[in-house]
């Protein structure tokens, strides 16, 4: 591989045509358990949330359609910092229509946006097997989560970053 050598001293940065687009790939209805506070730690407040089941639905890259269950024992861990942004860290399972295991490991950030509402953002990784879905373990993701009115269950949107 051969270097590219940038001189970027005039600050003249060159423009691209290569911006990233997104594709939606994913739906989840998760639905969860009562959130349990864990209390006060060096980092901030420690809570939890349990994964109780749900399902999904959305679209193989090749266009197949894709779906199944969300599994439960999975949860979504949570710190609350002192600035008020509430990290993520979930780890949960889902099961295909066709029988197949994918651990999803879905990190990211909810802040309070000024205006619009609250700004929620993730980067959910996928550890499937080889074979049909391998082409999760192949990708870049990002999604965002919203509240089901009444509590109870959450929805999360996965795009595929193109």
């Amino acid at each position: 591989m051969s270097e590219t050598v940038v001189n970027l001293s005039d600050r003249d940065i060159p423009e691209t045509d290569k911006v990233p687009g997104m594709q939606h790939v994913l739906t989840l209805v998760v639905t969860v358990d009562e959130l349990v506070e864990v209390g006060e730690s060096d980092k901030g407040i420690r809570k939890y949330v349990p994964i109780t089941g749900g399902y999904f639905a959305g679209q193989h890259v090749n266009g197949e359609s894709l779906s199944g269950d969300v599994l439960p024992g999975g949860a979504d861990w949570q710190l609350k910092r002192p600035d008020g942004v509430l990290e993520i860290d979930a780890l949960y399972s889902i099961r295909t229509s066709d029988g197949q295991t994918i651990i999803i490991h879905n990190s990211g950030i909810a802040s309070q946006a000024d205006e619009g509402g609250p700004y929620v953002r993730t980067i959910p990784k996928f550890q499937a097997p080889k074979g049909k879905y391998d082409w999760l373990n192949q990708r870049v993701f990002t999604g965002t989560i919203d509240l089901v009115k009444g509590g109870g269950a959450v929805i999360i949107r996965v795009f595929q970053v193109l």
